[in-house]
């Protein structure tokens, strides 16, 4: 049984989709039912469901607030909302699906299918180390996750990750930008040993591309693209030994 959780603030709307999923999907087991954040993140952090839907205007504000309070990087997201002015936040916060009200039932099956499938495979909804590459070696790209699936970019076009509350930008070479919802302390343990260094709570920098270190309490790198990076000053002395400068 997979293991969900409706956030829905209308109680007709929630009657529905409960009824439809329990027509559809006999294998989802809808273990709440939640109509504010308050209830939702006490209901998440116990329970730990495998599976959401969340409408995101709230009672008590909107939905993506509560990636600020809980970790959902092991919880399938379905966004189902009447407002499709936040499509574009949803992928940021990376969402399975975003399904506009009411809510069309074949969308809904496909979604659900979707997400089944992944969590059958025991996918975690973050990033995958290097799919050539299980073990803690040495890695040559990783796995940004997307609403499509994921991307696989080169560590090497990889300017330097920063942290946005719940979700982390990674700048690339090319400027694109990729906005994934992950918090930076994961890219941190997966790309350890890989050339990267956190030099702030905020960044993760590729050694690679430092154009020029500046002197200071902590001192500031500039980077090969122009941006200027604080580095903070209880990482300033391994920063240092990573550089190897003296």
């Amino acid at each position: 049984m997979i293991h969900t959780l409706i956030l829905e603030d209308e109680p007709k709307n929630a009657a529905l989709l409960c009824k439809i999923l329990e027509t559809h999907f006999p294998d989802l087991k809808i273990m709440g039912i939640c109509e504010d954040k308050k209830s939702a993140i006490e209901f998440i952090q116990s329970n730990e469901p495998q599976l959401i839907f969340m409408d995101i205007m709230l009672k008590d504000g909107n939905s993506f607030e509560i990636f600020e309070e809980v970790d959902l990087s092991n919880s399938h997201i379905i966004f189902t909302t009447a407002h499709d002015q936040y499509a574009i936040k949803a992928i940021k916060f990376c969402a399975m699906d975003y399904l506009l009200k009411p809510l069309d039932i074949e969308d809904l099956i496909v979604a659900v299918n979707k997400a089944k499938a992944r969590i059958f495979k025991n996918e975690k909804y973050a990033h995958q180390i290097n799919a050539f590459n299980s073990n803690k070696e040495k890695i040559t790209k990783v796995a940004l996750p997307s609403m499509e699936g994921h991307t696989f970019v080169n560590l090497n076009d990889i300017y330097y990750i920063q942290s946005e509350g719940s979700y982390s930008t990674f700048f690339m070479k090319d400027n694109h930008k990729y906005i994934v919802s992950r918090q930076i302390k994961e890219y941190e343990e997966l790309l350890d040993g890989n050339g990267f260094f956190r030099i702030h709570q905020s960044f993760i920098i590729n050694l690679f591309y430092i154009k020029r270190y500046l002197k200071g309490s902590g001192g500031t790198v500039i980077m090969d693209n122009g941006k200027e990076i604080d580095v903070a000053v209880r990482r300033k002395e391994e920063f240092l030994k990573k550089t190897h400068i003296h």
